[in-house]
Order: structure tokens, then sequence, then C-alpha cells
């Protein structure tokens, strides 16, 4: 496990070389495995088993890493932090992860679609997430639902690849849940209901009023 001055140089020495920001990032998170979870923690130095280290939740663990390179994403939570307007690109993993580009993840409460239940890291099908500390994982795990890329961050992908079907009055699901998240955030009533996933009649008066 690193203390925290050594992961403080790494930044440091990253930012001379001028590595590029999703592989200076990822090498930042990497470096903070074995770090703990503590709720609400946004990197406070701690000590744990005689070393002084930082420790984070899940929401305040990928908001110090993109933060030390000048990316601001900080939020009260996961969901507050997905609804923020300040991302480049947003996808469902479904639909597949640019590569050679550092993401943002972020999974679904399965019994509340308008909240996230946990976020981390994305990088060529590894991730890195602060759930029961830091931990690193050579392969994605089946949880994670969605995908996000900072604002100011060089996105190396194409966005027509993320294909939106047509959608309409009955349509349901995850797209239906990624237009009404972004009617919400522009402010449009999209019913008592709220984010549910159901294209219905107040969806559609707000759709058209958007339009």
């Amino acid at each position: 496990m690193n203390t925290a001055e050594y992961v403080d140089s790494l930044i440091a020495d990253l930012k001379a070389r001028a590595v590029p920001f999703s592989e200076a990032a990822w090498q930042t998170a990497l470096a903070c495995v074995g770090w703990p979870y503590v709720f609400g923690a946004e990197g406070q130095l701690t000590t744990k088993d005689g070393v002084t280290v930082r420790k984070f939740d899940c929401q305040g663990f990928t908001e110090w890493c993109l933060l030390q390179f000048g990316i601001d994403i900080r939020a009260a939570g996961a969901t507050s932090q997905w609804n923020k307007s300040n991302w480049a690109a947003k996808g469902l993993v479904s639909d597949g992860i640019p590569k050679d580009q550092l993401v943002c993840l972020f999974y679904r409460k399965k019994d509340d679609s308008s909240k996230m239940a946990h976020t981390g890291f994305g990088y060529n099908g590894q991730t890195c997430e602060c759930a029961v500390g830091v931990q690193y994982f050579e392969h994605m795990n089946k949880k994670w639902t969605h995908w996000a890329i900072p604002k100011g961050v060089e996105a190396d992908y194409d966005p027509d690849k993320v294909i939106m079907p047509t959608l309409r009055k009955g349509s349901r699901g995850e797209f239906v849940i990624m237009l009404q998240e972004i009617l919400v955030d522009l402010a449009y009533d999209i019913g008592t209901s709220g984010v549910d996933g159901k294209f219905g009649p107040k969806t559609e008066a707000a759709v058209r009023l958007f339009q």
C-alpha cells in the first residue's frame, strides 16, 4: 500500500512529464489501491496500519483523482454526480465503452431507476473503485450500467457509434431514462412519476416544449 506522500510525488511526476490525461488519472487511481473507504470522505489524510494515506467514499475517490488534473466533477453523491451537466459524453455500458479513454462508471439502483448506487473508473476493460477500500479489477464487473466522460477531457471516440433508437409515446427502458434525465436537468416537467423509464404523456409534452 502506497503512502499519501508517494502518490502526491507520482502526481507531480505525471504532470511534469505531461502524461496524457487518461493514463495519468488511471495511474493515480491505481496508486491508491488499498486506501480505506469512509462514507463522505473526499481524500482527507488518515492513518491505516501505521501508514499515512487518504480516505474516500466512491464518489469522493473519482472526484479527488480527477481534481488532481484540473477536472472538477464534485457533487454530493453518485446520483448528483451523474446528473451534473459537466459531462462531454454519456452512454450505456451495454452499447460499448470508448477505448483508450478513462471513463467514470455508474450503476443504477435496482429498486429506484432514478438513482445511481455507485461510481468508479473504467479504462480499457479494467476498473478501479472505492467500495470496501480502493480496489482494482482486471475485468469489468457486469454491475456497471453507464459510463460518462467529463468535459475538459479529450475523448478518443466517435459519438455516432452510440446509437440512440427513435423514442415515442409508449417507449420504455434505459434510453427513455436518459431522455428523462436530460429533460429534468433542463427543468422540464415530466410528471409526478419522475424518471421512471416510461415515455408517457408528460414526457411527450416535455419533449414537445423542448423542441
